[in-house]
């Protein structure tokens, strides 16, 4: 499953909810359709990264969490998170709908070739990445070794030899569906583990807090936008695309 494709959101979910959702979401996280340099997830190897299948991968991954406190998946929801804070989010506070859906031309743009990594890295850190890390048929990095080796470094060469390509286009539209849930990942993330860092900037106390942003829970607008500001996220109305 080192190259595993998401094939429409049936797939994920059937997979998720099955007796197997850790070995699924483990493999997802080390595959070809996680970007491991910048974070986020492709809608398959290469292809383009949407805020709608980050936002349910990260909800997924937030669930599975829970159950398990796997390092692994909470360093894959924080890198995911930042992520999409850093590429999608528009300054109004919104978020678009996804980046990089040129064809060619965006696996292009996430793929190396052995040479050119050799080349970027030198032969030690070449050596160095590829303990840990393979290349699929088509060029895109997948995990095969630990992923706490501490290979950040190298991870931003690599970056930065991307970052000099042609950027990839952005959609610009914002999917009011999306938005949601994207809110929604980072409401359960902040839920997870980070709620005693956010009610400090929040003039809501704890407890409160929890039950707010559980599932029972049932926050005003005043209230949601209140949690939302420390993050730099606003609640906005959009018209649906698919209306």
């Amino acid at each position: 499953m080192k190259t595993q494709t998401l094939q429409g959101r049936a797939l994920f979910f059937s997979q998720c909810e099955a007796g197997n959702r850790t070995a699924f979401l483990r493999d997802l996280s080390t595959s070809a359709s996680r970007d491991h340099l910048a974070g986020g997830f492709h809608d398959f190897p290469g292809g383009p990264k949407s805020l709608e299948t980050n936002a349910l991968i990260v909800l997924a991954l937030v669930r599975e969490h829970r159950a398990s406190q796997d390092l692994f998946g909470r360093q894959t929801i924080l890198d995911t998170l930042a992520w999409g804070l850093k590429d999608l989010k528009d300054g109004s506070g919104v978020f678009f709908t996804s980046i990089g859906d040129a064809g060619d031309a965006t696996r292009a743009y996430f793929s190396f070739n052995d040479a050119e990594l050799r080349s970027a890295l030198g032969p030690t850190r070449s050596r160095e990445f590829f303990e840990h890390f393979a290349l699929s048929p088509g060029g895109f990095p997948h995990l095969t070794g630990s992923p706490f080796a501490g290979l950040g470094a190298t991870r931003e060469t690599l970056l930065l030899r991307r970052n000099g390509r042609i950027r990839l286009p952005l959609d610009e539209r914002i999917n009011a569906h999306a938005n949601g849930l994207w809110i929604a990942a980072l409401a359960q993330v902040e839920a997870a583990g980070g709620v005693g860092g956010l009610a400090g900037h929040v003039s809501i106390k704890r407890p409160s807090l929890y039950k707010i942003l559980s599932k029972e829970g049932n926050p005003t607008l005043e209230t949601l936008q209140e949690i939302l500001k420390p993050l730099g996220l606003r609640v906005s109305v959009a018209l649906d695309s698919a209306a």
